[in-house]
């Protein structure tokens, strides 16, 4: 491999030491051993930096131990500022946004030009400057800055630097001089719910690293030396709130409370490798990492929420107040600190700002917020399509099916098994046959390149035909694709690899490895995929554009045979022990580095540690064009599910969170990590329904009220797929019908097991119902970032007992977009019994009323047909209190079919409108499926209320809005805005209801929305219950149409009040009218 090596952080050779000497820079640290190696910095006067203090580098030091040398407004550029510290090493703070600011801090850097202007590949423009003028053509701004040296007040010496918005003043980034800290200021509001008097502002400073000498025995700043050269560094911040996001890390909580977290890619099944505790340890390193989080609750009774994303593929690592009460450490092992800080009002507004700058998601096609079913073990063509023929037999909706590395032909990826003797013949009349029952299919397409022939000769060993055998490995091989046995400073004998599990740490000496360390023959992994299975193979290079170009073209073959989905996995890559590091690569691997756009360019390598989490990202990315590209995709929209990657990756795919076991732990992790990972941009995110894995390890199935409650958890989250693990001596089933089909072996327990298909069945039909709710939000996601699920703090940001009182119920309650609160039970029968209750806790924040969910469905028998079966509102319940929900699985079983609606807790907000279509047993399956609004009461004069729905084909890659920066600035797009746009408004004044519906975007033509949606659009108005005698005395409806000053009455309306649900109904023409209103008055 040609190339060069440097440091992460500089364009220097590392220093060549001894292979013994360096076992601390190629190592995995654990987080609480890599902060203790910064708990005690001693007097640099009395310590030999040039000598290892302990654990293999030299002690920590700060580089502010008095004032500071200088500060002033680069010359160069007058949106950063260049800071001098004690010891003469320069760190940076650059503007982005006029509420977003980086810090970099090298700790070997003395100039700004030993700093790169190019930003890493997680941000969505290549350098800083194109950065900020593509963000104020954007969002139309002017973003400038002016500094103030006050260094001549001794008492409070510092220099302020104004940071503006078309000239108005939106924050202030204070530098103290004499006792080096970093403040961000800004004028903050109270923090009030809409229509509320709003108080006086103020300014206050909402975001500060710690004091250099403020006691918190916490330096802003420290720095460890390792024997090459490398700098591992520590950065104090000042917590002030409480903060929540972090991606998959952090345990069961939604906030991340004296925890420590490890952002290291790691193929960790069970979530147990490091500490053995499997979901509930924070410490964990995952599949996943997304170093962004934000604080809220700064500013006490205020407007404030912080954000700060850590940009850097090494290891990072984070200690939320474990050690230091009011202190939160930020760590990173290798490259300089590189710390993005947004200042925002609430949560909504931080998210959005770090949107603004690693990207918004694309859009997916609607099918993938259906149903979908997976299985290692559907290792036969008639397996697949047996369970896909049952879903349909069943009455269960199903939109996707999942066949893993069973369709490999020997394990070889992008080939079917489907010769003369293949387990899947003829896969293509397979995908053709599922495709005609509305099922699209995808397969596991992981980073291994098998190097084997049928016989198991690997391609270098005499008389092997791996490379006849397999079209991409001999293709490969020839364009030199993949990564190559060139390790640095690699020991004359095979090193010893090491990796943990099961809470201990393995260490393996391979006894040999054929052309180890020569620098020209590919590097020789393997992956495993459970016992005896799997296969040695090599691994593209992905750093190397021309490599992802290639392996976006291997999938040709499969996307012309009919596969409409990939499944992304063993993304770190997934390598077997005794092959390298931690799962993965050797460590001392070198691998070609694009950490920032030119590096790859300038042939920089880099040791695979140094940039951990950077390979899945290129997957990811590799994958993303290599499917845009393809013919038989033209303008059809792509879908890729990923295990595992780093920020930014959210533009190319969406997230499941690796092998879960079937444990309730696993269920209420599932539920902080979506709504984690919706902070941090990735809005379709989610676990595998049931769990992948068994637990406790001798069961034969997930337990049935497990799968249940998951599944009912699951019915309203994003991602929604039941997958597990069916190989021989693992799981015999986790489909609901399994359960139903078992149930006469079951003895006693037979009618809980029956019951596990008509209740599952029901909630998953019910998500079909309100899709168009799902796809409005994804559709919306495209212009604000926010994610589907959302947590209550981003809903209701005033209530801010949900940052103290009621901060239990964030980690185990969800919104759809704003209106649709849904409390899953996430507890067993027995925990609750332990909690001394028989009831279920629920609550919803203040400010607001709630009605229970009352578009409920019906069954003619267990698995009679389903039927909408909507209910007449129960009395408003008062949000800001906790009260008691009875839900109750055992009492479905013993004969109550009534409460099955009350098994998943759901209320929706006063004055929501939630649009409904007909049932379907896949997405569009029905053509036209009508589309019903509900409009819930609203009081009094409360602010108006809004809803915007899409309408599109659900699949075309023209429906996306082209002028959003996510397709402007992708040439493989296809953007053509081709969608329709409808806001929905409702207020209330007095006994006047007013609806407006306003035509807001029309290029998906009057002529195909009817097809899709009927030529009538109903309204179901719903009243009160202290509102039902009056209503059937008479109302008065008015519907008009065409924009003020001269609206006309629109004489096609038609509306009618059914008693029976106390609801008026309303229907009126889909039209390409642009402004509609529609009065409802009580008499």
């Amino acid at each position: 491999m040609s190339g060069r090596v440097f440091l992460p952080d500089s364009l220097e050779q590392p220093t060549r030491v001894g292979y013994e000497e360096d076992g601390a820079i190629y190592k995995f640290w654990k987080v609480e051993d890599f902060f203790a190696g910064f708990d005690t910095v001693p007097d640099p006067s009395h310590v030999d930096q040039s000598t290892p203090y302990f654990d293999g580098m030299m002690a920590p030091y700060s580089p502010v131990t008095g004032p500071l040398k200088g500060v002033q407004v680069s010359p160069d550029d007058a949106l950063t500022l260049e800071v001098t510290l004690t010891d003469t090493s320069l760190l940076l703070i650059e503007l982005i946004r006029f509420d977003t600011f980086r810090i970099r801090w090298g700790p070997a850097k003395t100039k700004a030009s030993q700093y790169s202007m190019r930003l890493s590949p997680s941000i969505v423009m290549d350098s800083l400057g194109e950065l900020r003028a593509r963000l104020q053509q954007d969002e139309d701004y002017k973003l400038t800055a002016v500094g103030q040296d006050l260094a001549q007040d001794h008492d409070d010496a510092r220099f302020e630097w104004s940071v503006r918005r078309d000239g108005l003043e939106t924050m202030k980034i204070i530098v103290r001089l004499a006792d080096f800290s970093l403040e961000a200021w800004r004028n903050v509001g109270q923090n009030v719910a809409p229509g509320q008097t709003q108080g006086a502002s103020k300014w206050a400073c909402v975001w500060s690293t710690t004091s250099a000498t403020d006691g918190s025995t916490v330096p802003p700043l420290l720095a460890r030396k390792d024997p090459e050269g490398n700098y591992a560094v520590c950065f104090g911040v000042t917590k002030r709130g409480k903060s929540l996001g972090y991606g998959e890390q952090g345990g069961l909580s939604l906030f991340k409370e004296k925890q420590m977290l490890n952002n290291f890619n790691y193929d960790n099944m069970g979530y147990s490798a490091v500490y053995g505790q499997q979901a509930i340890d924070p410490r964990e390193p995952m599949y996943h990492s997304d170093p962004f989080w934000v604080e809220v609750d700064g500013v006490a009774g205020y407007k404030s929420a912080v954000g700060t994303f850590v940009d850097d593929y090494s290891q990072i690592l984070v200690d939320v107040a474990t050690k230091h009460a009011a202190v939160q450490r930020v760590g990173s092992r290798f490259g300089d600190l590189e710390v993005h800080i947004n200042c925002a009002d609430d949560l909504a507004g931080a998210c959005f700002a770090h949107a603004s700058t690693v990207g918004r998601t694309k859009l997916f096609p609607r099918y993938v917020l259906g149903y979908h079913q997976g299985c290692y073990g559907w290792d036969t063509r008639q397996k697949v399509i047996d369970a896909v023929e049952k879903h349909r037999r069943y009455g269960i909706p199903l939109d996707g099916a999942h066949i893993d590395v069973d369709l490999q032909d020997h394990y070889r990826t992008f080939t079917m098994d489907q010769g003369p003797n293949g387990k899947f013949k003829d896969a293509k009349g397979m995908f053709t046959h599922l495709k005609s029952l509305g099922v699209k299919c995808s397969t596991n397409i992981t980073p291994v390149i098998a190097s084997v022939d049928n016989d198991k000769r690997n391609y270098w060993e005499n008389g092997s035909q791996a490379r006849q055998q397999y079209r991409t490995l001999d293709e490969g091989l020839k364009l030199n694709v993949f990564v190559k046995d060139h390790r640095w400073n690699a020991p004359s004998n095979p090193p010893v690899y090491a990796y943990w599990e099961g809470g201990q740490e393995h260490k393996w000496a391979p006894a040999s490895i054929d052309n180890y360390n020569d620098g020209a023959s590919a590097f020789r992994g393997g992956v495993s995929y459970g016992e005896n299975l799997g296969t040695d193979g090599v691994y593209p290079d992905f750093g190397r554009k021309a490599v992802r170009d290639w392996w976006g073209r291997q999938y040709k073959d499969l996307l012309d045979d009919g596969l409409e989905m990939v499944w992304q996995d063993m993304t770190t890559p997934c390598i077997r022990t005794g092959a390298g590091d931690m799962k993965s690569f050797p460590f001392r691997l070198l691998l070609s580095d694009d950490s920032t756009s030119g590096r790859q360019q300038e042939g920089i390598l880099s040791a695979a540690v140094k940039i951990q989490n950077l390979y899945s990202y290129n997957l990811h990315k590799a994958t993303y064009h290599g499917l845009q590209r393809q013919s038989s995709r033209r303008d059809l929209r792509n879908f890729i599910v990923g295990r595992g990657s780093f920020t930014g990756a959210h533009r190319f795919a969406a997230l499941w969170t690796g092998d879960t076991t079937s444990s309730w732990d696993f269920l209420r992790i599932m539920l902080q990590q979506v709504l984690s990972c919706g902070i941090g941009g990735t809005i379709l995110a989610g676990a595998d329904v049931g769990g992948f894995e068994r637990f406790p390890w001798t069961s034969q199935w997930a337990d049935p009220q497990l799968l249940i409650r998951w599944t009912l958890a699951n019915s309203l989250l994003p991602w929604f797929r039941n997958h597990y693990m069916g190989k021989p001596g693992a799981k015999l089933f986790q489909e609901p019908y399994g359960y139903y089909e078992y149930a006469a072996n079951m003895g006693d327990q037979a009618p809980l097991y029956r019951a596990v298909l008509p209740i599952c069945r029901y909630f998953i039909t019910l998500r079909y119902t309100l899709m168009q709710l799902l796809y409005d939000q994804l559709f919306g996601s495209l212009f604000d970032g926010k994610p589907i699920a959302r947590s209550m703090l981003a809903t209701d940001p005033w209530d801010l007992s949900l940052c103290n009182d009621h901060q239990n119920f964030l980690s185990e309650q969800f919104v759809i977009g704003n209106d649709l609160f849904v409390a899953p039970v996430v507890h067993s029968q027995q925990e609750l019994a332990t909690f001394a209750k028989s009831d279920f806790d629920v609550y919803l924040p203040r400010s607001s009323r709630y009605f229970d969910f009352n578009l409920h469905l019906l069954s003619s028998g267990d698995l009679g047909p389903l039927t909408s079966n909507w209910a007449p509102l129960s009395g408003a319940r008062p949000g800001g209190q906790v009260f008691e929900y009875i839900t109750s699985i055992d009492r479905y079983v013993l004969g109550d079919v009534g409460h099955l609606p009350y098994l998943l807790p759901t209320f929706v907000r006063e004055g929501a409108i939630i649009p409904t279509i007909q049932i379907e047993s896949y997405v569009r399956q029905l053509r036209p499926n009508p589309i019903t609004l509900h409009c819930y009461p609203i009081s009094d004069g409360r602010p108006k209320t809004s809803y915007d729905m899409y309408l599109d084909d659900g699949i075309s890659r023209a429906s996306a809005p082209s002028h959003l920066p996510q397709f402007d600035l992708d040439r493989e797009s296809e953007a053509k805005s081709d969608y329709r746009h409808i806001r929905v408004e409702q207020q209330r004044t007095g006994d006047v209801r007013t609806i407006t519906l306003t035509l807001v975007h029309s290029k998906y033509d009057l002529q195909r929305t009817k097809a899709d949606i009927g030529d009538k659009l109903t309204l179901y108005v719903w009243h009160e219950v202290d509102e039902a005698e009056r209503a059937q005395k008479g109302l008065s409806i008015g519907v008009a149409k065409g924009a003020p000053p001269s609206p006309s009455t629109d004489d096609s309306a038609r509306w009618d009040f059914d008693a029976t649900i106390n609801a008026t109904i309303i229907s009126v023409d889909v039209d390409d009218v642009d402004v509609r209103q529609v009065t409802v008055t009580l008499p």
